[in-house]
């Protein structure tokens, strides 16, 4: 089964957020959405980078989870901020705290990268296809013009 992850992350001051939806490609049904609560103080001053690693980082840990249940699941991850990508894939150094935590939360949850395809959707560009549209409705999410399913707590800091 393959999944399509978009996540986005965003501040508004005093709060980061990000969020996260999961859709199926072949029916186009959104199955989860959740906005995620940035609660770190030191990595607040990422502002939206830090949104975009916590949504990425429970995007990841979802991931886990349908490999656990279909070990031949693949993945697609839809990101607008650079970093969601290149910090794992080693393009760029994790150089700051939340960084390096991004990349062990990454690795704690053991996936291999031959199963997650990164795709780079340049945010606010209208809606064109179906990543943008999940690109949209994750920004939506962020800003809170669209309500989630869950509400999960940012773990990002304790790994």
């Amino acid at each position: 089964m393959e999944y399509v992850i978009a996540t986005d992350g965003s501040y508004q001051e005093p709060d980061v957020i990000g969020a996260l939806v999961v859709a199926n490609p072949q029916t186009r049904i959104i199955t989860k959405t959740a906005r995620v609560k940035c609660n770190h103080e030191e990595f607040k001053k990422s502002r939206n980078v830090y949104g975009e690693c916590a949504a990425a980082l429970e995007a990841f840990k979802i991931m886990r989870l349908y490999l656990d249940n279909d070990p031949t699941s693949q993945f697609v991850l839809v990101y607008d901020y650079e970093g969601v990508q290149k910090w794992i894939d080693g393009q760029w150094k994790a150089k700051t705290g939340l960084t390096r935590d991004y990349l062990r939360g990454f690795y704690m949850c053991e996936l291999s990268l031959s199963r997650i395809k990164f795709f780079h959707q340049t945010s606010h560009q209208g809606i064109t296809d179906f990543y943008s549209y999940l690109n949209d409705t994750a920004d939506k999410i962020c800003s809170g013009v669209t309500r989630p399913e869950f509400i999960i707590e940012s773990n990002l800091g304790e790994f």
